[in-house]
C-alpha cells in the first residue's frame, strides 16, 4: 500500500492536538545531537545516505525519516512493509520505484516501514537493489526489531539507533517537556499550570514514546 507522507504530516487546525504535538521537523526531536548534526547536514547538502533506523516503538524513527523526506528536494514514497511482504510487491512496486527514474530528475528516496516483515529470500532480493541504484536512490529502512534484517542489508545502509542513552534520560526529558509546553501555549494560549503540571507528568510517564505522550496530552488534559 503506498501513502503520500505530504498528506499525513498536513496539519490544519481541525487536526486533533495530537497530531499537531508529534515532531513536524527535527527541532521537535530529541535526539542525540551528533545525530542531529549529521541529519541537518544531509538536509542541508541535499545528500541522504541509506540508513536502517531501529529502536522501540514511539521513539521518532518514522517521523525522522518523513522530516527527512520532506525536507531534503527528494522524490520519495513510503510504504509499509507489514502489509506489502510478498514477493511481487517488492518486485513490482518497490524494485520499480527504485530503478525509474524520477519525473523532474530529483533522487529517489524509499522508505520502508516495518522492514523486518521481510522475509529473508525478499531482504535478499532487496538488497541487490538498493546496491544498483545507489547513484540515484537511497533507502531508509524502518524496524522495532534489527535482529530481524539481515547482515547483507545492514552492511549497506548507516544503522542509527534511537533508543535513548540511559545516562542522558533526565536532561531529554527535560528538554522535551519544555518543547512540548512551548507548543501547547502557543497552540493553547489559555492553558492553566496544573494542565501544564499534568503534561510534564505526562512526558515523563511516556518518554521516550512520542506517539504516546501526544496521545495521552489530548485525551487526558484537554
Amino acid at each position: 500500500m503506498y501513502y503520500d507522507l505530504m498528506q499525513i504530516s498536513k496539519l490544519t487546525k481541525n487536526s486533533p492536538l495530537s497530531e499537531h504535538l508529534r515532531p513536524q521537523d527535527l527541532n521537535d526531536l530529541t535526539l542525540d545531537e551528533k545525530i542531529k548534526s549529521r541529519f541537518n547536514k544531509m538536509i542541508k547538502e541535499g545528500n541522504l545516505k541509506n540508513m536502517l533506523f531501529y529502536g522501540k516503538a514511539g521513539t521518532g524513527k518514522t517521523s525522522t525519516a518523513k522530516i527527512l523526506a520532506g525536507t531534503s528536494g527528494y522524490d520519495f514514497s513510503y510504504f509499509d512493509m507489514s502489509l506489502n511482504r510478498d514477493i511481487e510487491f517488492i518486485r513490482d512496486v518497490v524494485i520499480t520505484s527504485a530503478v525509474t527514474k524520477s519525473l523532474y530528475g530529483e533522487k529517489r528516496l524509499l522508505i520502508l516501514d516495518e522492514a523486518d516483515a521481510l522475509s529473508v529470500p525478499n531482504q535478499n532480493t532487496l538488497k541487490v537493489t538498493i546496491e544498483m541504484v545507489a547513484d540515484r536512490c537511497n533507502f531508509i529502512l524502518i524496524t522495532n526489531n534489527p535482529e530481524k534484517i539481515i547482515d547483507p542489508i545492514k552492511s549497506r545502509l548507516n544503522s542509527i539507533r534511537f533508543d535513548q542513552n540511559p545516562g542522558d534520560y533526565d536532561s531529554l526529558v527535560a528538554a522535551h517537556t519544555k518543547n512540548v509546553i512551548d507548543k501547547i501555549k502557543k497552540l493553547r494560549p489559555e492553558v492553566s499550570p496544573e494542565q501544564i503540571d499534568e503534561i510534564s507528568k505526562i512526558v515523563k510517564r511516556n518518554f521516550p514514546d512520542y506517539r504516546k505522550i501526544a496521545n495521552a496530552i489530548d485525551f487526558e488534559v484537554f
